[in-house]
């Protein structure tokens, strides 16, 4: 479980760059309020992130299982924790709509 803490804090700070809100394409309008901005917010809900990825994973069995090898139900299973942790997360990214200062 500790690892999958470390992949998720990882992947999804190093996917912060690429978020910007429609900044990436215009390296001029990046400012120093708009990082802060971004790396506080992801401070505030990466906990709440990878509590979702460490349900949705044991929810999955994805703790349950030995993995040497992976064949296409585990493949399958990986995918279905994939997806059923996106969702939620892409939803509260709609709903919670913040203003950038």
């Amino acid at each position: 479980m500790l690892v999958d803490v470390a992949i998720v804090v990882l992947a999804y700070r190093a996917a912060l760059p690429l978020r910007f809100a429609g900044f990436a394409g215009e390296p001029s309008s990046i400012t120093p309020e708009i990082i802060r901005y971004w790396l506080d917010s992801w401070r505030y809900f990466i906990p709440g992130i990878v509590l979702i990825h460490l349900i949705v994973n044991a929810w999955a069995g994805m703790y349950s299982r030995l993995w040497r090898f992976a064949s296409a139900p585990d493949v399958l299973i990986i995918a279905q924790a994939w997806l059923m942790a996106t969702v939620p997360i892409i939803l509260l990214d709609l709903v919670w709509q913040a203003e950038i200062r």
